[in-house]
């Protein structure tokens, strides 16, 4: 197999990253991007095409508005795509899964992420539940974020993941940037939930996107920075350094993305 290495490639894959933010927090990096302009001018500089995005409102618990301000914030820049944060609707913060859904899915919404650490719910059947049917009837993929910020936390809920797998098998389920401790956990659910996927912002385990292609298929894994809350060169660098080849690589980069959300029922 006649394998490339090495950031010329970059060009030729037309990136998507799965994973941005807009909007501003309370602390961020000197130079980091927050409006959608200063995103897109960043995008466009490191070679990355598209991006699906969520708002920083949206993540800090302003969940409606949040997501309506991405719509706002978005709209003039076609190569960003909207991803709704939700949460469950028990406590009157969302509308309920039967109103929420659809009005998602009119607004052009065609990816959502959860939050269960940041928020404080449990993924659990008894707590999500009824969203994530709803969201699985339409084959409308889920972000899984627990809010890794550093290599020694073990905050990502394994249980949750194996029950939501077993109890929505049809429902696409993106965990958000494992790291270097995952692999344990991960593998065996990897292995039994073909609907379990991961997105690489985090992942920097030593030749773990050789593993994980080599081990369950590069459609496994979807290319994303974490911009602005990370720096986008470990993820870029990871991609175009691994040795895979050509096909594979544009899958993790942006092929499997663009299925997944074409994939989505009306």
């Amino acid at each position: 197999m006649d394998v490339e290495f090495g950031p010329t490639n970059v060009a030729s894959l037309e990136l998507f990253d799965a994973s941005c933010m807009v909007g501003r927090t309370a602390v961020r990096q000197p130079g980091a991007p927050t409006s959608a302009s200063e995103l897109v001018e960043t995008l466009h500089s490191i070679g990355i095409d598209s991006a699906l995005v969520y708002h920083a409102d949206a993540a800090a618990s302003d969940f409606q508005r949040g997501n309506r301000r991405l719509l706002d914030d978005i709209a003039a820049h076609l190569n960003l795509h909207p991803c709704w944060v939700m949460v469950p609707h028990q406590t009157g913060e969302m509308p309920p899964p039967e109103t929420v859904v659809p009005m998602l899915l009119a607004a052009g919404v065609r990816a959502t992420r959860l939050f269960p650490h940041d928020h404080r719910f449990a993924l659990r059947d008894w707590n999500i539940g009824p969203l994530l049917e709803r969201l699985a009837n339409h084959r409308l993929p889920v972000w899984l974020d627990f809010g890794l910020r550093g290599w020694t936390e073990d905050v990502i809920d394994w249980d949750g993941i194996n029950e939501v797998c077993t109890a929505f098998p049809s429902l696409p389920l993106v965990l958000v940037g494992p790291n270097i401790g995952s692999n344990r956990r991960l593998f065996p659910l990897m292995e039994r939930h073909p609907n379990l996927l991961i997105e690489t912002s985090y992942y920097t385990v030593h030749r773990g996107i050789e593993l994980v292609t080599r081990t369950f298929g590069a459609e496994r894994l979807m290319f994303g920075t974490g911009l602005p809350l990370r720096a986008p060169g470990p993820a870029i660098t990871a991609l175009t350094y691994s040795s895979i080849d050509d096909r594979e690589r544009a899958c993790i980069g942006g092929g499997n993305l663009r299925a997944l959300l074409a994939g989505v029922q009306p």
